[in-house]
């Protein structure tokens, strides 16, 4: 077009003397600024409103969120944070909360596409949430493994690369902790380079389009910025994407499509990408100091059996489920539907007709869905599965430790509308023995020594929460165990053991190292059979909640462990410490493995 233009002008019978181009004006930010303040206002307005300066943009259109995908809750989060607001309090929902809700099976929303998790995960980095978390750990690894081969992503799983989306990728994978040297960001760069025109624009797809245009300039320059190099060093000639995107405004401050085009109506979304590029800011515009998560007590019942208890790091009541699978060792399913996240399964327990997945904070029914509960410190959640109007209940021993052939006293009662009441005719369960209550809810428990985890249950009733009895002076060994979190208790001699219940464990000591958050260690336990009966062994865990609530013996949380041995024989197991990636103290931790056993014959 230039040589043309230039031939033109001086073959012009009109001209008498060779008249130069015009000086191209430099970038009018205040102009598009204008532009931007006088049409309906969206996310991108408003991020590019901030980006370039402006302290107080409109927000009331970010008040509500119309849509039920994911994808719908992105940019209004990106927004709100760029505007120093709270996604999850300043709009009629949590936004926050409800992004999260599309997460199912290692990513967000909608399985075949990319577009979701890419912006999913920009969103959430941008509202504070924990670069290691579960959830943004999990997508930012389903977007690492779909790289298509051209080096891109593209807006599907399946599509191949295109600038647009291999852009925003850029931008999401380095905001939440990729490095910008790491191979498939500088693979994506390079393939970013060669949809590069002599122009100095970016066109979109190389298999679809033959120009460049200003949207997909600007993203690139989004991702130029994001890796920390300068848009003008990536030059064809005198060309480069600044220019490009200089190039395309009109002298009314809007940007066209390409340079020369005219407005239409999406010229107010290009000239937001392109304003927020020549002001020289990338995505996310801010980041919301993190809130740290409460911790919490859960407990999980499924129809059988209790499923896993403990403490976890939770925002709401839907996060417990997920976070507390890593270290209890279940499944899970949540499904997207038009009310919102919905717990179809854990582990074997499905949800059908009205018996499914129930929650209760504090025994107390919320009047709001679960994805939607903020969690308090000191929380105590219940999840469990059955009707929505089965009853709480809870248990009781008026003695958790007593002497060789005593027994305690269990007390079950359930919640009606007047408070706590006996529950007679419930089964009470302690090792392989069950009572039933009496009128007044109450049954006594014993046995031989040893470590009884007692609980009861009765149709209509959620199972209660169980209690560790000890009976006697079991047979045990102790095994020490330490960690330091970027501990060691005195070895204690177990008692001496009778003639024909004995084994030993080995090492006495397990130290886990240093380890972060997001990091696990696993030790190797020798148990061996000293003595001249065939010994069942179980396990018992104390001292500091990290242990408690994260350590594994072979492959199930350490309350579920238990193997025979024969006389004479041994066995190994592994000890495994895995920290949550939101794992919230350090420093040196200590416990111990009280590893217990009873004579089978």
């Amino acid at each position: 077009m230039k040589k043309v233009l230039v031939y033109l002008l001086l073959l012009s019978p009109l001209v008498g003397a060779v008249v130069p181009l015009p000086t191209k004006a430099a970038f009018n930010a205040a102009g598009a600024k204008t532009y931007l303040a006088g049409k309906a206002q969206t996310p991108w307005s408003t991020m590019a409103l901030v980006a370039a300066g402006e302290n107080s943009p409109a927000l009331d259109h970010l008040t509500s969120v119309s849509g039920g995908q994911a994808i719908s809750y992105t940019a209004p989060i990106l927004a709100l944070t760029a505007a120093g607001k709270d996604p999850k309090t300043f709009g009629n929902e949590d936004y926050v909360a409800k992004l999260k809700g599309f997460y199912n099976n290692s990513q967000l929303g909608d399985p075949a596409a990319l577009n979701d998790d890419i912006f999913g995960l920009l969103a959430l980095i941008s509202a504070g949430e924990p670069k290691n978390g579960q959830i943004e750990t999990d997508v930012k690894n389903f977007i690492l493994n779909h790289q298509a081969v051209n080096g891109g992503w593209g807006f599907a799983v399946s599509a191949p690369g295109d600038s647009d989306m291999t852009a925003a990728a850029i931008v999401s994978l380095i905001a939440a902790g990729v490095d910008k040297n790491d191979q498939k960001i500088q693979t994506a760069l390079q393939f970013l380079k060669s949809n590069q025109k002599d122009s100095g624009g970016f066109l979109s797809s190389p298999s679809f389009d033959t120009d460049a245009n200003t949207s997909s300039t600007a993203w690139v320059i989004w991702a130029l910025t994001a890796a920390g190099i300068s848009p003008e060093t990536w030059s064809i000639g005198s060309n480069n994407p600044i220019t490009y995107l200089e190039s395309a405004q009109n002298q009314a401050g809007w940007f066209a499509n390409s340079p020369g085009g005219s407005e239409d109506g999406f010229t107010p979304i290009a000239t937001a990408y392109a304003l927020t590029a020549l002001s020289g800011k990338t995505l996310p515009l801010k980041i919301t100091a993190a809130q740290p998560a409460p911790t919490v007590a859960f407990r999980i019942e499924g129809k059988t059996e209790t499923v896993c208890e403990g403490n976890v790091t939770a925002i709401t009541a839907l996060d417990v489920v997920r976070n507390a699978s890593s270290q209890c060792g279940y499944t899970y399913n949540i499904q997207t539907t038009q009310y919102g996240p919905y717990l179809n399964q854990i582990g074997s327990d499905t949800a059908a007709g009205l018996i499914g997945w129930q929650y209760t904070i504090n025994l107390t029914s919320p009047d709001v869905g679960a994805s939607d509960y903020q969690l308090k410190a000191g929380d105590k959640v219940l999840w469990y599965f059955g009707n929505w109007d089965d009853k709480m209940t809870r248990l009781t021993l008026d003695n958790s430790s007593i002497a060789s052939g005593q027994s305690a006293t269990a007390k079950i009662e359930f919640m009606d509308t007047t408070g706590w009441q006996p529950l007679p005719s419930a089964t009470v369960y302690f090792g392989a023995t069950t009572a039933t209550t009496s009128s007044q809810g109450q049954a006594n428990v014993g046995g031989a020594d040893g470590y009884y985890r007692v609980f009861a249950q009765k149709a209509g009733y959620v199972r209660t929460n169980s209690v560790l009895l000890k009976i006697g002076s079991p047979t045990n060994s102790n095994v020490s165990l330490n960690v330091n979190v970027t501990g060691v208790l005195g070895n204690n001699n177990p008692p001496p053991p009778t003639p024909d219940i004995s084994f030993s464990v080995d090492p006495g000591n397990l130290d886990f190292g240093d380890l972060s958050a997001g990091m696990q260690s696993s030790k190797n336990l020798i148990l061996k059979n000293t003595g001249s009966k065939a010994l069942a062994v179980q396990a018992v865990v104390d001292g500091d909640g990290v242990f408690k609530d994260n350590l594994k013996l072979g492959t199930l949380p350490w309350n579920k462990y238990q193997t025979q041995l024969g006389t004479g024989a041994q066995n190994g197991v592994i000890a495994q410490l895995a920290i949550p990636a939101n794992y919230p103290d350090s420093g040196k931790k200590q416990g111990q493995i009280i590893f217990w056993a009873q004579a089978t014959q």
